[in-house]
């Protein structure tokens, strides 16, 4: 019997080890960082390097399925130890030790693979080179190309992907060129003469495709085409977050050479009158506390070793806290997605989720919809003109999508504008009539806090105190649950929902927010998420779609040429 066992173990044992074993022999790829040298004859000169560690296999590929006119010359690998030797023709079939230290080509019914062997399995740099012949189209109005640099479904994908381009003889800025980026959550900019794209994370359903339009004359491409770029840029923009329209309005140049659109004009004008710093990637980003353009006297807040305060200060008005509390980045965001907050709380909307098939990425994508059940009890202009909103850009179905609030927000060029106005005048109102502050001499700064005002502005960085100790707080003396509901709106007014969210999952797991039954955690995540996603797109969006960088978008850039689908190792 005692034998029978102890086989029964060591057979468990061993199946363990073999199980473990096959899960550990894994490839990883932690970054792909790629250089792309723009010649003068429109080829392109591609880098490549591959930071990995293989621990299976025999070889790493790239497949090039989509080359059209272009081609592929000039291919190498090197690794730490200097340049590998062509196999020529390469045999996919070939062992381990005969593909180290060697490249080759191989040919595939979809294309052809650019293949290397691992070589060693330890931590190795490769270093990937090769040239794309015929990479730039000279168009009838100028020239450009759309290439995939990284593919998706590579199997493993890279961890990090970076990427530059550059020209041969030259320099890439906003009077010669413009760039998107598709297929990756992420940026593309022009920076120090050089197209800069990268990635803020990048999984197997990710691809790094790159479109530019250059001016003619700074290259002499040998490709050419009779047809417009615009046929370029149509099959680019299919499925992707850029307007055609403002491409083909192309944005204008302020006097220090920021890229405008229609909405960036808006906003810069009235930016301007808020004395703002400036708008970076869609977001007000005013960081000193000690300044703030309503009020004159706000230096004179005592915010030195603040005693903690578990309630939203100013008697829990949003637009009063706003008002308040301007000259701190994201409170336009913050107040938005604190006002859709309330009315999650108190049963006005619903948050839900819908899936749409992505024919770019061959996958469903996860789409957040607000659901219009009632209208709220008004308690000021503002909260009627951002309800009124979402009603107007849901239509009949009562059921608001992103892209429907987004194309609301590039219609109406007044309206961001207009809730601004609303929030500030509604705040700057209940402070008066509670007499928090009071009418004050100056040329900008009109108001000034009175003694009761400066005690109650106070409580701004106490409570601040409180959502950032709230961990501690809770563990020495219990915060009673009816007042969470509360504290995750104010927190989320001042910048520090999703952290605060985090430290409530700790003690209370199952925490209930208002009449909503449902998952808070994740719904609070789609809140946040269809809040700033809307509103920072409607900013920033027809910069980026002009073609002067910004968010690359997570769809789009069909008609590319270059790479495809798949690779990795194997």
């Amino acid at each position: 019997m005692k034998r029978l066992r102890l086989r029964g173990i060591l057979i468990i044992t061993f199946l363990i080890m073999l199980v473990t074993s096959k899960v550990s022999l894994a490839d990883s790829i932690d970054s792909i960082d790629t250089n792309a040298v723009i010649e003068k004859d429109g080829s392109i000169s591609i880098t490549q390097v591959w930071k990995a560690n293989p621990d299976s296999g025999t070889e790493f590929f790239i497949p090039m399925q989509n080359l059209n006119h272009m081609q592929i010359e000039d291919f190498t690998v090197s690794d730490e130890k200097g340049p590998y030797e062509r196999m020529n023709p390469w045999n996919v079939d070939s062992n381990f030790s005969e593909k180290a230290r060697k490249y080759g080509i191989n040919q595939t019914s979809d294309g052809i693979e650019l293949c290397f062997g691992k070589t060693e399995f330890k931590d190795k740099t490769y270093t990937i080179r090769y040239k794309f012949k015929n990479a730039v189209t000279s168009f009838n109005d100028y020239d450009g190309f759309n290439i995939r640099f990284v593919n998706d479904q590579m199997d493993p994908s890279p961890d990090k992907v970076s990427l530059k381009i550059s020209l041969s003889d030259g320099k890439l800025n906003k009077d010669n060129a413009k760039v998107w980026g598709f297929g990756y959550d992420g940026n593309v900019n022009l920076e120090n003469g050089k197209i800069v794209a990268k990635a803020k994370k990048f999984d197997s359903s990710n691809y790094m495709n790159i479109m530019l339009s250059l001016n003619k004359g700074i290259i002499s491409p040998n490709h050419t085409s009779n047809k417009s770029i615009d046929t370029l840029v149509n099959k680019a923009f299919e499925g992707s977050d850029y307007s055609y329209d403002d491409y083909k309005n192309g944005g204008v140049y302020d006097k220090g050479g920021t890229p405008t659109s229609t909405i960036d004009k808006i906003f810069g004008v009235f930016t301007a009158v808020m004395g703002v710093i400036g708008v970076s990637l869609g977001i007000f980003a005013i960081v000193n506390p000690n300044r703030n353009k309503n009020i004159k006297n706000v230096g004179k807040v005592d915010r030195k070793n603040p005693q903690y305060h578990r309630e939203i200060p100013f008697e829990k008005n949003l637009m009063a806290n706003f008002y308040a509390y301007n000259g701190r980045e994201n409170m336009v965001e913050n107040i938005l997605s604190a006002t859709l907050l309330v009315w999650l709380r108190d049963g006005n909307i619903d948050f839900t989720t819908s899936h749409e098939k992505s024919a770019i990425l061959r996958r469903d994508i996860e789409k957040y919809n607000i659901q219009i059940l009632k209208e709220p009890e008004f308690n000021s202009d503002y909260e009627q003109l951002l309800f009124s909103s979402l009603q107007e850009a849901s239509g009949d179905d009562v059921t608001l999508t992103e892209k429907e609030y987004k194309d609301f927000l590039k219609d109406d060029e007044e309206f961001l504008e207009n809730i601004i106005k609303s929030i500030e005048k509604d705040g700057k109102k209940f402070l008066l009539d509670n007499e928090y502050i009071e009418n004050s001499r100056g040329m900008f700064r009109k108001y000034s806090y009175t003694q009761k005002g400066l005690k109650e502005a106070a409580l701004i960085p106490a409570f601040e105190r409180f959502l950032k100790d709230f961990t501690l707080i809770n563990e020495r003396e219990p915060i009673e649950v009816a007042l969470w509901d509360e504290v995750l709106i104010g927190a989320t007014l001042f910048g520090k929902g999703e952290e605060t969210l985090r430290q409530f999952k700790k003690f209370y797991p199952d925490y209930t927010f208002g009449s909503f039954d449902r998952d808070i955690y994740t719904s609070y995540w789609y809140l946040n998420h269809f809040s700033n996603n809307t509103y920072s797109s409607a900013i920033t969006n027809s910069q980026s779609s002009a073609g002067y960088g910004g968010g690359a978008s997570i769809g789009g850039g069909g008609g590319f040429s270059g790479g495809g689908s798949g690779g990795g190792g194997r």
